[in-house]
């Protein structure tokens, strides 16, 4: 949109095995000015989607048949801000990963971005069965079986996540552990950087 300033959130990434890009925007206008420009844009071309998220952003979608493109704006102080992302359509979404993750656990999601030679991979995982305290012992163990040494270990105190860092080469994880939801099993954050 003209006199709109972006900056790249994520050149490309895959979520849950799907392409796609994100950069965040600022715009010296309204949010209902950012929404009827690509209404206007859209019109003709296609059926555009519109609805509302929770956090209090304004969407306005279009779909073809390779790609699907969505803004994403609210209202700031002085300015409208949001997000533009284009996604491929038409695969299905994938969950996998090779990182090791403990029996029974589900993964939640998967982004992995792309910067020149390395790889970032975050999961989202969520560990119904083991407390946190058998999921950071099953990590040590399993990582350090796959040549991954243990560099740093903070743990949290009540409410607060415990975090593992690992090496391996030049590869880098950090697994970030919480109780899970009603103080039942553990969630987990793992970001791992790694080579292509």
């Amino acid at each position: 949109m003209p006199a709109m300033k972006t900056v790249w959130i994520a050149r490309s990434i895959r979520h849950n095995g799907l392409p796609m890009s994100i950069r965040r925007f600022t715009y010296r206008g309204r949010a209902e000015e950012v929404i009827q420009f690509y209404d206007r844009r859209w019109k003709g071309v296609g059926v555009t989607v519109k609805s509302h998220t929770e956090d209090g952003y304004r969407v306005i979608g279009y779909g073809t048949r390779s790609h699907y493109f969505s803004v994403q704006v609210r209202d700031g102080i002085r300015h409208a801000e949001g997000r533009l992302v284009v996604s491929e359509v038409g695969r299905q979404p994938k969950m996998e990963t090779r990182f090791p993750v403990p029996p029974g656990a589900r993964v939640l999601s998967v982004v992995e971005s792309f910067d020149g030679p390395r790889i970032a991979e975050t999961l989202i995982v969520n560990d119904a069965l083991r407390s946190e305290s058998a999921v950071s012992a099953w990590y040590r163990s399993r990582l350090a079986g796959g040549g991954w040494v243990l560099t740093s270990e903070t743990n949290g105190a009540p409410g607060h996540a415990s975090v593992m860092d690992f090496q391996r080469g030049g590869e880098l994880v950090r697994v970030m552990l919480a109780d899970g939801e009603a103080g039942k099993g553990t969630q987990l954050i793992v970001n791992w950087i790694k080579e292509q």
